[in-house]
């Protein structure tokens, strides 16, 4: 709470002074939005998951009507819906429901490479900050998951890309309207 007072001090002190510029007070803002759970827990509001506090930043960007903002996210962060535990998808779907027609989530996937976990499986589940971040690398499978469950939404795409790959190294040209590896 301390540090949520002591950013609302130093914006007051530069807005009084005439020296708030719009950079100071992008970065004034993210402090205090990475310090609002105090302020929340303070006044005996709920905290708001990570999910909720990307979206409040990204809003916070988006305002300038010339902006062009590219996040780059897990899928579930910006999915269009809640997709896990109730949390994980409210940045999406809080961008979505904001914005409309001018938010487009672009989901990609891998099936080779590593990534990192923790074992806790609810981001604001403990405020211990102990866990150990774990790498393991990704075990693969012939089935496509995201794509099985993207295609069932009929205003979703994916590109098949292994099928894309395979379809350019035999030298087949795509210009054309019959772009079948999109599905």
């Amino acid at each position: 709470m301390a540090n949520y007072n002591t950013i609302l001090e130093i914006e007051n002190q530069l807005e009084s002074t005439g020296n708030l510029t719009a950079s100071l007070k992008e970065i004034l803002f993210n402090g205090k939005n990475t310090h609002i759970n105090y302020v929340n827990r303070k006044n005996g509001k709920q905290n708001q998951s990570r999910d909720e506090i990307m979206a409040d930043r990204i809003s916070y960007l988006a305002h300038n009507s010339d902006s062009k903002i590219i996040v780059w996210a897990h899928n579930a962060h910006i999915s269009n819906e809640i997709i896990t535990d109730n949390e994980i998808g409210i940045m999406g779907r809080n961008l979505k429901q904001e914005f409309k027609n001018d938010y487009h989530s672009i989901g990609l996937t891998s099936l080779k490479g590593n990534y990192s976990f923790i074992d806790e499986r609810f981001i604001n589940g403990d405020h211990f900050y102990i866990d150990e971040l774990k790498k393991t690398t990704m075990q693969s499978t012939e089935t496509n998951l995201w794509e099985n469950s993207l295609t069932l939404n009929g205003k979703s795409f994916y590109l098949d890309m292994p099928t894309l790959t395979k379809e350019l190294k035999n030298g087949r040209n795509y210009r054309t309207n019959e772009i079948d590896w999109i599905r």
